[in-house]
């Protein structure tokens, strides 16, 4: 379902919007963390959220249901497990005597596996005002397989969340559980340097695994392991180099004419910081006409001294309703990894050949193409980088003329005027024709506030810089890209809104003839404490 409005104001501007609203039968649903590897000697715990259909949280209580399952007692293999038979040919003791490894029926299957009740109960939602999700301990778990189901029931529909998963037991396999092969993935990262230790877990009697370890750089490193108690710790150390963000480590079984791979890949832990750009001295809010001096801050790594080139460009943010703009940095050097897959695929290969193709006769030189820049050299070369325009450079506005000074607060004066009034404060007459003169009028109206495309940071990383607000009143879009030597680079984004403390909007007709009697309207802003005195216009 489509919902619009549309509002106009005093001075006939309209502002319309749009959203999408779902509508459902049922009035939320249950969305948990998905648990994987999880060991027995853990607390096994999940976040669990009620929402809307329209992704808006909703408080509300549910309910819990955790069964264990019976595994068969057989090691299945991947064979056919896709090609399960509806209407069996032989009894299932004659299946499992000639097809011990494989699926009978859909019995056999993990949704159907019988289960007994472990406990169900009913969780309330968290207490906490900013809180939009119930976090669900489930306790410690013996090692085996179970079934987690989350539900709420209203009227005769039932809302439904449920997953499978495992627990598993550090000292090795238990009886009941009767995998072919899994490996766990670590859920840390690791420091260059740093050991890592992971569980690898087979039932088939004796099994040999081979271990393929890779940090593509494209060498393998051949390993082959004998488990112990159907469990296989295997450490593998962190390299220091730094090119290197991820390690990739596959175990493969041979076992029951089926072959099985698990992989597993170690995410290695950036020793260094990106850059990072902070404000240290900023207004978002500023009144036209104002000098003002901001300060910027770029840092990276602890006691580190950065020595940076900054971007800073502020403009219209009302131009981006045609293209909009944002600061992108492309490394100069990317590490390319190759890692190999030993996992085995059941397609079939197929060779072809042409009878009238006998040989190619032909001599072929290729010419070597160059790519000094990465990608964007050409451009670069041109005169362009990606991800920066220059809308315009903004001049510095004339300033304003000083206001008459007298002990109220502040004097606005709306409209023409064609006649003299005068207006008595603090025993001061003050001449309106004086005042009109004094009103000056907004000359600044660049789309760019300022556009310094190389400014320099100390040695602490701070830079300052200087600039006249413009007398538009709008809202900015404040841009930064910094940069250092060896190509590390950061960027940051803010908005900055330009606004008097009293301003006046009128609505003026677009036209008129002779003997229209005129209605203006206008709206007046005040955002001040102030105490202001308004001069209203006489009719002529």
């Amino acid at each position: 379902m489509k919902s619009m409005l549309s509002v106009t104001d005093i001075n006939g501007e309209t502002q319309s919007a749009d959203t999408q609203l779902k509508v459902a039968s049922v009035s939320h649903y249950i969305k948990a963390d998905e648990i994987k590897d999880v060991f027995s000697d853990e607390n096994v715990k999940l976040k669990v959220e009620t929402k809307n259909y329209n992704e808006q949280n909703l408080k509300k209580s549910y309910q819990v249901k955790l069964s264990k399952l019976q595994a068969p007692d057989r090691i299945f293999r991947s064979n056919f497990k896709d090609a399960v038979q509806n209407l069996p040919l032989f009894s299932k003791e004659e299946f499992i005597r000639k097809f011990p490894h494989d699926l009978y029926d859909k019995n056999d299957e993990l949704k159907n596996w019988k289960s007994t009740l472990v406990f169900e109960k009913t969780q309330q939602p968290s207490t906490g005002n900013q809180a939009s999700t119930t976090d669900l301990d489930l306790g410690k778990l013996d090692a085996g397989d179970y079934q987690l189901e989350l539900y709420n029931i209203e009227g005769r529909d039932t809302i439904k969340t449920s997953q499978y998963f495992s627990v598993w037991d550090k000292n090795g396999l238990k009886a009941n559980q009767k995998t072919f092969l899994t490996a766990l993935q670590p859920k840390t990262e690791f420091s260059r340097g740093d050991k890592a230790k992971i569980y690898i877990y087979s039932s088939v009697p004796e099994a040999l695994i081979n271990i393929f370890v890779q940090d593509g750089s494209g060498k393998t490193v051949y390993d082959v392991q004998k488990m112990k108690n159907g469990k296989l710790e295997y450490a593998v150390d962190i390299p220091k180099d730094k090119a290197l963000s991820v390690m990739n480590i596959q175990f493969q079984v041979v076992a029951y004419n089926d072959v099985q791979t698990a992989t597993v890949n170690l995410k290695i832990k950036d020793s260094e910081q990106p850059l990072k750009i902070e404000t240290t001295t900023f207004r978002d809010k500023l009144e036209p006409n104002v000098k003002e001096k901001w300060s910027v801050k770029v840092s990276g790594n602890d006691r580190e001294k950065i020595n940076a080139e900054v971007l800073a460009n502020m403009y219209d943010m009302s131009l981006d309703q045609f293209a909009v703009n944002s600061y992108t940095w492309e490394k100069l050097y990317r590490p390319y990894s190759l890692v190999t897959m030993y996992d085995f695929r059941d397609n079939l290969l197929s060779e072809y050949y042409q009878q009238r193709i006998r040989f190619f006769n032909g001599n072929y030189v290729e010419v070597p193409q160059f790519n000094w820049f990465d990608r964007n050299g050409l451009i670069v070369l041109q005169g362009r980088a990606s991800g920066v325009n220059i809308r315009g450079v903004a001049s510095p506005a004339p300033p304003a003329d000083s206001a008459v000074n007298t002990n109220i607060e502040e004097v606005v004066m709306i409209g023409a005027y064609a006649k003299k009034r005068e207006v008595v404060a603090a025993d001061k007459v003050l001449d309106k024709e004086d005042l009109v003169e004094k009103v000056s009028v907004r000359q600044n109206l660049n789309e760019t506030a300022f556009f310094y495309p190389d400014l320099k940071t100390d040695s602490e990383g701070n830079v300052s810089f200087e600039f006249t607000s413009p007398e538009a009143l709008t809202k900015w879009k404040l841009m930064f890209l910094a940069h250092t030597k060896d190509a590390r680079a950061a960027t940051l984004e803010k908005e900055v809104i330009t606004q008097k403390g009293f301003s006046v909007t009128p609505n003026y007709p677009r036209f008129l003839r002779e003997g229209d009697e005129l209605n203006l309207q206008s709206k007046l802003s005040n955002l001040t404490v102030k105490n202001l005195m308004v001069l209203q216009p006489y009719k002529f």
